[in-house]
C-alpha cells in the first residue's frame, strides 16, 4: 500500500476550476450522471434476481403480518438470516459474495453523488472568491449595473447585459435533478420487484459493518491491501439516494432499526458483564480454596487458574468485539441520518 493518503476536497477542486474555467463543471456532471445511471441498473439488476425477489417478497409478508401484530421493530436476528439466506447464492467472479457486490454498488454511487456536491461546492467557492472584482455599483438583488458615468456605449450595454445574467441565473441543484431523472425512469417501468428493497436494509447494514471492521483491521497491518480503509460514508449516501428514488424512506424508518440494534447490543453487554462476574466469582473462589489447600495439589489448582483466566480474557475480547460493531453502527446511523438531509426537500415537495 502506499504511505500517503490521497484526498479530494474543495480546495484542490477549486484551484483546479480556477485553472481550467469553470466548463469543467458541466462536464464532469455528464460523466458523473452516466456512471450513476450504469451503477444504477446494475442495482436494479440485483433486485431482479430471481432469488433476491422471492427473498424480498417472502420478508415483506412477514413484516407485514409482525406490524399488523403490532411489533414494529425488525429484530437483529431477521437480518443476519437473511443475509445468509442471500449469501448462499455463491460469489461473483470477482470473489465477494453477492450482499457486498450490492453493498459495492450502494458505495459507488453515494461516491458519485458526493463528488457532484463537491463540484457544485467548488464552483460556488470559485464564484464567491471573484465577487470582491466587481465594481462596487453592482446590485444582485436589483439586477441593474452602471460601470461609467458615461452612457450610450454598446461595449458597456453588452457588459451589463453578461454581468447581470450571471447574477441572476439560478445555481443548479444537480442532486435535486439526479434524483427526479431517475424517480421519472423507475416510475414509468414495472418496478415491483423494488417494492421490498427497505427490508433488504438491514442485511446490508449488517455487511457494511463487517466490511468496515475488516478495512480498519488491514490499516493496521504493514502490507496494506486495496481492502484496507478507515472510512466509508459512500454506503450511506448512497442507500438514501436509493431510498429516496424508491420512495421508501418511511417505510425503512418503520422498521425501527436502529432501536433494533441499540437493544440487541444492549441486551448482549449485559450478558458478558453478567457472565464475567460470574467467572470472576468463580474463579476468586478457587483461588481461595487453593490457598487453604495442601501443597500437593498446587499444580491442579494452577491449570484450573489458567482455564478461568483464559476464560476472562475470551470474554474481554467479546466485549471488546462489541463495543466495535456498536462504535460502526452507530456512525453508520449517523452519517445515513446525515445523507437523508441532502434529500429532504426533495422528498417533501415530491
Amino acid at each position: 500500500g502506499e504511505k500517503y493518503l490521497r484526498t479530494l476536497n474543495v480546495k484542490c477542486t477549486s484551484a483546479a476550476l480556477k485553472q481550467h474555467g469553470l466548463g469543467v463543471v458541466a462536464s464532469s456532471v455528464n460523466v458523473s450522471y452516466k456512471i450513476l445511471a450504469k451503477k444504477f441498473q446494475q442495482f436494479t439488476q440485483f433486485l431482479a434476481a430471481d432469488y433476491v425477489k422471492s427473498l424480498l417478497a417472502k420478508e415483506v409478508r412477514w413484516y407485514m403480518h409482525q406490524k399488523n401484530d403490532g411489533n414494529s421493530i425488525y429484530p437483529f436476528e431477521r437480518a443476519a438470516s437473511l443475509a445468509k439466506e442471500i449469501n448462499k447464492q455463491g460469489q461473483t467472479s470477482s470473489g465477494i459474495t453477492v450482499l457486498d457486490q450490492c453493498r459495492i454498488f450502494l458505495t459507488e454511487m453515494g461516491n458519485i453523488i458526493a463528488f457532484v456536491r463537491i463540484m457544485r461546492a467548488s464552483k460556488r467557492k470559485v464564484l464567491t472568491d471573484q465577487m470582491p472584482f466587481l465594481p462596487s455599483s453592482v446590485d444582485p438583488m436589483l439586477g441593474k449595473i452602471d460601470f461609467f458615468e458615461e452612457s450610450g456605449s454598446h461595449a458597456k450595454f453588452e457588459m451589463e447585459v453578461c454581468v447581470t445574467a450571471i447574477l441572476n441565473k439560478p445555481d443548479p441543484d444537480y442532486i435535486r435533478a439526479f434524483v427526479n431523472v431517475f424517480k421519472g425512469v423507475v416510475s414509468k417501468s414495472d418496478n415491483s420487484f423494488m417494492n421490498g428493497f427497505f427490508c433488504m436494509v438491514p442485511a446490508l447494514c449488517l455487511c457494511w459493518m463487517e466490511s468496515s471492521l475488516q478495512g480498519k483491521e488491514m490499516m493496521h497491518k504493514k502490507n496494506i491491501t486495496k481492502g484496507g480503509y478507515y472510512v466509508d460514508d459512500g454506503f450511506a449516501v448512497g442507500l438514501s439516494f436509493c431510498l429516496s428514488v424508491l420512495g421508501q424512506v418511511k417505510q425503512y424508518e418503520s422498521l425501527n432499526w436502529f432501536k433494533s440494534i441499540q437493544s440487541k447490543y444492549a441486551a448482549d453487554e449485559d450478558d458478558l458483564v453478567e457472565k464475567k462476574n460470574a467467572e470472576e466469582v468463580k474463579r476468586n473462589a478457587k483461588i481461595s480454596a487453593a490457598k487453604q489447600s495442601s501443597w500437593f495439589v498446587s499444580g491442579t489448582n494452577e491449570k484450573e487458574q489458567d482455564e478461568d483466566y483464559d476464560e476472562l480474557t475470551m470474554l474481554k475480547m467479546m466485549r471488546k468485539r462489541l463495543e466495535g460493531n456498536r462504535r460502526e453502527m452507530a456512525m453508520l446511523f449517523f452519517s445515513l441520518h446525515g445523507a437523508q438531509s441532502f434529500f429532504k426537500d426533495i422528498r417533501s415537495s415530491s
